[in-house]
């Protein structure tokens, strides 16, 4: 499955440091990134965390641009919500990329 957040990124300024596609079909990506602004919106999930940096990436809402970047930092990115991030300096983070599909079954599997 080619996941949209994945090719946008690949778009623009990130670099993707490695990839990994799961026999279940999600797909875990480590990526770089600096001097960039990314919109995303797309029809499946994305768990972002940051690994190193990320203290200048700014999240756009409603009331304006909100930093709350940092290594530790995790973001969940629902299926069809729109995200817009400027990235100011230095940012390493991993994402995992799932389907609706995914979480119903590792749901499945851990509760019945």
């Amino acid at each position: 499955m080619a996941y949209g957040t994945f090719e946008t990124l690949r778009q623009k300024n990130a670099v993707l440091r490695g990839t990994v596609n799961l026999n279940s079909g999600i797909q875990l990506a480590a990526w770089y990134n600096n001097l960039d602004t990314i919109t995303v919106q797309s029809d499946h999930h994305t768990l972002s965390l940051y690994i190193a940096d990320g203290y200048e990436s700014y999240q756009k809402t409603p009331h304006g641009w909100k930093n709350g970047g940092g290594p530790d930092r995790f973001c969940l990115m629902p299926k069809g919500d729109e995200s817009t991030w400027d990235i100011r300096g230095d940012l390493s983070f991993v994402h995992l990329y799932c389907t609706d599909e995914h979480l119903r079954r590792v749901g499945e599997q851990i509760w019945d």
